[in-house]
């Protein structure tokens, strides 16, 4: 859902003023094609650094908490290199 009609990156000193493709999911800013990541089910997200490190960020998470779900359904620890039993579960992440 592109609300501005064009970019609102920077190109060098000046805005790129290009047509948008997309509005940033953390900043809300419009974006063109070249000035960010158009992703599946509305994920848009710019170039910008702060936003791109939240898109990575999350990335990261969402392996980690496959891979914790992984070995919780063979009982183990999901904190990578413990192997203990499960004693509790995260109440943010449910693993």
């Amino acid at each position: 859902m592109v609300t501005q009609s064009v970019c609102e990156m920077k190109a060098g000193l000046f805005r790129c003023r290009s047509e948008a493709a997309g509005v940033c999911v953390y900043c809300a800013r419009s974006f063109c094609r070249q000035h960010g990541f158009l992703g599946e089910d509305g994920e848009e997200v710019c170039n910008r650094g702060a936003c791109v490190a939240k898109r990575e960020d999350l990335a990261r998470h969402l392996a980690y908490k496959e891979s914790a779900l992984l070995l919780n359904r063979e009982r183990i620890c999901g904190v990578g290199g413990c192997g203990n039993e499960i004693v509790a579960q995260c109440a943010r992440c449910r693993a």
